[in-house]
């Protein structure tokens, strides 16, 4: 499992990457190859604002990172979204969101 934070919201879409992300196309990669030799595989994208109302790949910042992203779901990697909230030193997780992997316009 990855887990990612997701803190860029833009006209109520949660979007990730704020930022080119070799690093965390590395991570989906890896799940890949995990899921390959027989392992469950599943990234959680934590959306720390709550105007967002669904969550993306952010083609727009990093194009390669979201087209990998939807290679990994078609090859049955779990992507999920959740609203968290911090208090004193927890981690909440309230509802979870819509995940919309479809390419936005410029």
């Amino acid at each position: 499992m990855e887990v990612k934070s997701c803190t860029l919201v833009i006209d109520g879409r949660a979007l990730f990457p704020d930022a080119p992300t070799q690093r965390g196309r590395k991570h989906v990669t890896y799940l890949m190859d995990a899921l390959k030799n027989g392992f469950r595989a599943c990234i959680l994208f934590l959306v720390q604002r709550i105007d967002g109302k669904i969550f993306s790949p952010n083609y727009i910042t990093d194009e390669q990172f979201g087209s990998l992203l939807r290679k990994a779901k078609e090859a049955g990697v779990e992507i999920y979204a959740f609203f968290s909230e911090f208090t004193d030193n927890e981690i909440k997780f309230r509802e979870k969101i819509e995940v919309d992997l479809n390419p936005q316009s410029k």
